[in-house]
């Protein structure tokens, strides 16, 4: 990739190999493309996979000042997106994270592997206190929370 625009319009790329490139050109750019990856997390026309791609880079690069974006895009209309923005929050480990990682963490509908990935970053965020909400829901009532809790418990676990 020749500079910082190729390769975040190479996220979108039809070509497997030049969004695989643009992932790893994007690893070694400076704070610099923290605020392309977010623009293009954001912009509504982007297609989805360079959307979950660039909060999956900002997850990795630890872009604290990526978080309200990663907050809105727990509410994308596409699953992708709403799993990299949680797997993000959970990476980037801000506590302004916390309490949305809870609400779906929690949720009463499974959503994919969001809800899964979201108890994981709570425990990243808050080890002994999402512990102890984990371990709460996984006794609730709640079928899918208690599913989601004892799965993100067991890794506790090892």
């Amino acid at each position: 990739m020749s500079g910082l625009a190729d390769a975040i319009l190479a996220l979108g790329s039809p070509s497997l190999e030049a969004r695989l490139q643009a992932d790893v050109a994007l690893a070694g750019w400076g704070s610099e493309a923290d605020e392309a990856l977010i623009a293009l997390l954001t912009d509504r026309h982007a297609p989805e996979e360079a959307q979950w791609r660039a909060a999956f880079t900002l997850g990795r690069r630890g872009t604290a000042a990526a978080l309200p974006a990663l907050l809105t895009g727990l509410a994308s209309q596409h699953w992708s997106v709403r799993h990299a923005c949680a797997c993000a929050l959970g990476e980037i480990g801000d506590a302004g994270g916390a309490q949305a990682l809870l609400a779906i963490a929690t949720a009463a509908e499974p959503d994919e592997q969001t809800n899964y990935v979201a108890a994981i970053g709570l425990l990243r965020l808050q080890r002994s206190q999402g512990e102890a909400v984990l371990r709460a829901v996984a006794a609730g009532g709640n079928r899918a929370g208690r599913n989601t809790a004892v799965s993100a418990l067991a890794v506790v676990a090892y």
